[in-house]
């Protein structure tokens, strides 16, 4: 989960929920920046990180009693790659192209595990044959795969910054990351609070996206248990972002 502080208490976005605003943005994004089953890119984006650490896994509260950041909550390395296992059978039983996108997505996000972990390694290079396989049985170009993960970068990171509130201030650009067309995009807000993005590459002048995030005004919790029933009791509201170009 992802989490945010303040002097009001803690904002809680589920990985899924950060997913769901990825594929949101990538909805937006021109045509011509798909490769050819943009459908399946936008599946693949929205559900990357439906299994991630869910709330029910792991221990979610620090020695202080604050809530720990997805960042600070690492488990073994056979839970890692048990819980990536898990996420390519899903994506195995939505589309091969799905399966392809997904694989490379696990590949960026574990290559410098894997240099002091045989077993995620050895993962990985499973996962570099399966695409092969994919990619010559389903007779789609290499290019065409490419074109479709740079576009889930963008979106996965963007979606992140936005999630993690780390839009800066004064209109100030924040690089996103070089991602669709080799090009390196930045994001940053204007006077009315709404956000551009450069290059543009949206089919409209602008546009709205939404999560909901869950607030709790605690400060801080004894238990893993009480944070998690303060969790399924707490109100639900939508957090928006306007984009303007």
């Amino acid at each position: 989960m992802i989490v945010n502080t303040d002097a009001n208490g803690f904002e809680v976005i589920y990985h899924s929920t950060h997913g769901l605003l990825a594929g949101k943005i990538a909805n937006y994004i021109a045509d011509e920046f798909f490769g050819h089953k943009k459908f399946e890119i936008i599946i693949a984006i929205t559900s990357h990180d439906d299994l991630q650490p869910s709330i029910e896994d792991g221990d979610h509260i620090s020695e202080n009693g604050m809530l720990k950041n997805f960042t600070e909550n690492s488990q073994p390395i056979i839970v890692v790659i048990d819980r990536c296992k898990n996420i390519m059978s899903e994506a195995h039983r939505r589309s091969p192209y799905i399966e392809v996108l997904v694989s490379m997505h696990l590949d960026f996000l574990y290559t410098d595990l894997a240099k002091s972990s045989k077993m995620m390694s050895s993962f990985l290079s499973e996962q570099k044959a399966l695409r092969e396989d994919l990619i010559k049985l389903h007779s789609i170009s290499k290019s065409d795969f490419e074109k479709g993960y740079q576009v889930l970068l963008f979106c996965d990171r963007l979606s992140l910054i936005l999630s993690q509130n780390q839009i800066p201030f004064a209109g100030r650009e924040l690089e996103i990351n070089k991602s669709i067309d080799g090009k390196t995009y930045f994001v940053s807000e204007d006077e009315q609070g709404n956000l551009n993005v450069q290059p543009w590459i949206f089919y409209c002048e602008q546009f709205e996206v939404s999560i909901p995030v869950r607030r709790l005004k605690k400060t801080s919790f004894k238990s893993n248990s009480e944070f998690k029933n303060s969790l399924r009791q707490c109100k639900i509201n939508d957090k928006v972002w306007k984009f303007a170009e």
